[in-house]
C-alpha cells in the first residue's frame, strides 16, 4: 500500500498518472516492476470509473483519454473497485474458481496468463520457489526493515498496512501476553512488537505454503518484456482480473515473493517452461473465503503487486484499503 502514483488533470477528458518514484521500495522491488503495474492497475481503475476511454504510455508516464459524456452505469461499474481487497487468509479447499472465464476479459499487448491447479506440478515448483525466496528474503534485514516502515499501527493510517499488534502476539502463540497488549498502539511501541514478532523464513514458508494448498488455483501472469511499458500493460490486465474476481466473490492474494529475488525469477520461468518472450511479473492466488476483514488483525488491502509483501505473524485476510486524501495524489 505504497501508492506510488500521481495524477495530473489535464483539460476536461485527461488524466497523466505518473510514477511516485518517492514511494518506491527498492530492498522489495529492486527494478521497480511492481510499481510500474501499480501505475497500470491505477490507470484502468481510472478508466473504468469514466466508463471507457483509452490510453496511452510515454516513457513511464500514462496519458488516458476518456469519453466526454460519462455513462449512466459509472456507479455500478465502479462498484467492483470499491470492493477489491487483498484476503491472506487461508481459502475453502473444496471450492473451485471458474479460472476459464478469464479467457473472456480482453488483454492487453503482449500479456499472458497462466493458470495452474493447486495439485499441478507447476504449483509444486512454485512452492519451492516461495521457500526459497523467504529463504532469502526472511534473513535479509534490509528487506523487513522495508517493509516494516510501511506498517502503521495508529488505526487512521492513509497508506500502508494497518497491523493489530494484540493479534500479531497472539498468534505467535502467546495468548497471555497478547492479553495485555492494546490491539492499536503508538507507533514507537507497537514497531517494537512488530519486530519480536516477525516470522522466521521457515515459519513464513508454513504459512505460505498451507495458504497455497488451500486455494483453487495459482495464476502466472507474464509481459513480453522487461520494462516499464510492459508492466504497466500487465497491471491494467491485472487490475480487470482483479475486478473480475471481485465482482464474482473471489478472493484472490499475491504470492510474488520469488519474483523479487530475480536470480529465482528467471529460474522459475524456466522450471515453468515459458516462452523467451514471457516475462513473470504477478503471482496471484485465488480461491473461496469468508470476507476480507471478517475476523482480520490488519486493516488494509494490498494495492496492486505493490502490497504483496511479508506481515508479522498477525497478518490476515485484509478489510478495505487505507487511502490518502485525493489531493495527496494530485500534480498542480
Amino acid at each position: 500500500n505504497s501508492q506510488p502514483w500521481k495524477f495530473r488533470v489535464v483539460g476536461a477528458s485527461c488524466i497523466e498518472v505518473h510514477p511516485d518514484m518517492e514511494r518506491a521500495m527498492p530492498a522489495v522491488d529492486p527494478t521497480n516492476r511492481a510499481l510500474y503495474i501499480s501505475v497500470g492497475c491505477a490507470t484502468e481503475n481510472i478508466l473504468v470509473a469514466a466508463g471507457g476511454g483509452s490510453y496511452s504510455v510515454d516513457g513511464a508516464r500514462v496519458t488516458t483519454r476518456l469519453p466526454t459524456k460519462r455513462s449512466s452505469q459509472i456507479a455500478a461499474q465502479t462498484k467492483a473497485i470499491m470492493q477489491r481487497t487483498t484476503n491472506r487468509g487461508p481459502y475453502d479447499p473444496a471450492r473451485l474458481v471458474d479460472v476459464a472465464a478469464l479467457d473472456a476479459l480482453p488483454k492487453e499487448p503482449g500479456v499472458r496468463a497462466r493458470s495452474f491447479a493447486r495439485d499441478s506440478l507447476e504449483t509444486i515448483v512454485l512452492k519451492d520457489f516461495v521457500r526459497k525466496a523467504n529463504d532469502v528474503k526472511m534473513n535479509d534485514d534490509n528487506y523487513k526493515r522495508e517493509i516494516m516502515r510501511w506498517f502503521r499501527y495508529d488505526g487512521v493510517a492513509k497508506d500502508g498496512l494497518v497491523v493489530n499488534t494484540r493479534k500479531s502476539v497472539e498468534r505467535k502463540g502467546y495468548a497471555a501476553a497478547a492479553a495485555t497488549v492494546i490491539p492499536v498502539a503508538p507507533q514507537f511501541v507497537a514497531s517494537s512488537i512488530a519486530a519480536w514478532c516477525y516470522d522466521t523464513a521457515d515459519e513464513q514458508t508454513k504459512s505460505d505454503v498451507a495458504k497455497i494448498e488451500s486455494s483453487s488455483h495459482l495464476i502466472v501472469m507474464t509481459a513480453a518484456d522487461d520494462t516499464p511499458q510492459d508492466w504497466i500493460a500487465l497491471g491494467v490486465y491485472l487490475e480487470r482480473v482483479l475486478l473480475h474476481f471481485a465482482a464474482t466473490g473471489v478472493a484472490v492474494s499475491y504470492v510474488n515473493k520469488p519474483l523479487e529475488v530475480p536470480a529465482l525469477a528467471e529460474d522459475l520461468s524456466r522450471k515453468l517452461g515459458l516462452g523467451p518472450t514471457e516475462v513473470p511479473g504477478v503471482i496471484l492466488r485465488v480461491g473461496y473465503a469468508a470476507p476480507a476483514g471478517a475476523n482480520d488483525d490488519k486493516g488494509s488491502a494490498a494495492s496492486a503487486a505493490t502490497t504483496t509483501k511479508m506481515a508479522p505473524a498477525g497478518a490476515g485476510p485484509a478489510g478495505p484499503s487505507a487511502r490518502r486524501n485525493l489531493e495527496d495524489f494530485i500534480i498542480v
